[in-house]
């Protein structure tokens, strides 16, 4: 693909999509070897989103791919941490590694030669901001400009390169299936804990973005849709678990939220709250519902543990949750927050309702991504409140009702949180 850009057979822009564990450094460290080998006062500039894979991976690889060549070549270069120089020409014939970050993206910048290859590792999680200089960077007579990475994020240039802006790129995809170097049991362990349908499988093994559409300008998508929610008239119901998701003198609300095994409802919601009227709500509510200690959920982050100080105070040992921490299943999701939301929202999608209340439009704002190692992750709440102007209560207030859901199956038995610990 490389060859045929630069005898101006292909596009000189190149993006590829796969998954670790194919070989990606590898190949990049062929090409930069190979291309600073044949061009004349050539240019390779270099960049990755952080210095654990532009030094750690592409760098060794460079090491391993010189070491493994004739004497005779491996004398012409001398590398150093940041470059990979041409002894013939030290000052203008080089490869030149930096990292990528959003406040200083000149990592693609300064350099100028009718011969130079513009390397992007971990393409996905470069800052549009990165990319300017390449852009005008490519008026060279042979300039070739390479991206490839893993497709989790959606949204920037990487993103676009394989969807709006593919007429403009050559694009290519390595699944894991066609790989001879990844481990079939892998491949098999993704498929087993996450099913062939599923986005994880998607990107880990096939190469491929997530299936999910609905993605909003910051690679968002929405946990829930309007047609997942099934709203019920005021039921009777019989809560066993409540949460309280507290709320400080007027900013935004405090709220109380039950659920038995088959629905949710919205119980109370409060103005101007402080620790000792929200431990005197819940005990209101409590003596109406009947719902055991430990079956109470309150957020322990920050002044919030005051809240179940003033239980304790009342006699009362209610649980007690910090959702930062991390998850049962930390291989899949960042935190307990985002956990907890994925699994409320597979009850909701399977057959759960939810008692006629207006602020449950609310689960519609809230939205997931995936980090760089491919974990789930929630919006934050400050972000939420920024975009639509309101924090979710009621969803958090939700959410944390499902911190152990017995109905949701898990892969293994033994967590790393003690999730009952309380004041």
């Amino acid at each position: 693909m490389v060859k045929n850009a630069v005898n101006g057979i292909g596009k000189r822009k190149i993006s590829i999509r796969s998954w670790k564990g194919i070989g990606k450094s590898s190949i990049l460290a062929m090409i930069i070897i190979r291309f600073l080998f044949c061009y004349y006062d050539s240019l390779v500039p270099i960049t990755a989103p952080n210095q654990t894979q532009l030094y750690d991976a592409l760098r060794k690889e460079i090491s391993l791919r010189l070491w493994l060549l004739p004497k005779e070549i491996q004398a012409l270069f001398e590398k150093t941490t940041n470059y990979l120089r041409v002894i013939e020409r030290f000052g203008t014939w080089y490869a030149r590694a930096k990292t990528s970050r959003k406040e200083s993206p000149e990592a693609l910048a300064g350099v100028h030669s009718d011969n130079m290859l513009i390397v992007c590792d971990e393409a996905s999680w470069i800052p549009e901001e990165v990319f300017e200089p390449a852009k005008g960077g490519m008026t060279g007579e042979n300039v070739i400009f390479l991206m490839i990475g893993n497709p989790i994020r959606t949204e920037w240039y990487f993103y676009n390169s394989h969807n709006k802006l593919k007429d403009s790129f050559e694009t290519a995809v390595f699944s894991s299936l066609e790989s001879p170097i990844v481990n079939n049991d892998y491949i098999n362990d993704i498929a087993n804990e996450y099913g062939v349908d599923s986005d994880e499988y998607r990107y880990n093994i096939l190469g491929e973005f997530p299936k999910e559409d609905w993605f909003d300008d910051g690679g968002w998508l929405p946990l829930l849709h309007e047609r997942d929610l099934n709203l019920t008239p005021n039921a009777e119901f019989e809560p066993f678990r409540m949460w309280i998701d507290p709320s400080w003198w007027g900013w935004d609300q405090s709220a109380f939220v039950g659920r038995d095994t088959f629905k949710a409802r919205v119980l109370s919601l409060e103005d101007k709250s402080d620790t000792k009227s929200i431990a005197w709500r819940w005990l209101t509510l409590n003596t109406e519902y009947h719902i055991d200690e430990e079956q109470t959920y309150v957020d322990n982050f920050w002044v919030w543990a005051n809240v179940a100080q003033e239980y304790a105070m009342a006699g009362k040992r209610v649980v007690g949750i910090n959702v930062g921490n991390s998850a049962r299943d930390n291989k899949r999701f960042k935190n307990i927050r985002a956990e907890a939301y994925w699994n409320l929202r597979e009850r909701i999608k399977r057959w759960w309702e939810l008692v006629n209340h207006p602020r449950w439009q609310e689960l519609t704002r809230i939205k997931y991504k995936r980090d760089l190692a491919g974990k789930i992750q929630i919006m934050p709440k400050a972000e939420m409140k920024k975009k639509y102007g309101a924090s979710p209560d009621v969803c958090d207030a939700l959410m944390l009702t499902f911190i152990d859901d017995d109905d949701i199956a898990y892969s293994n038995d033994t967590f790393d949180v003690d999730y009952s610990a309380s004041l």
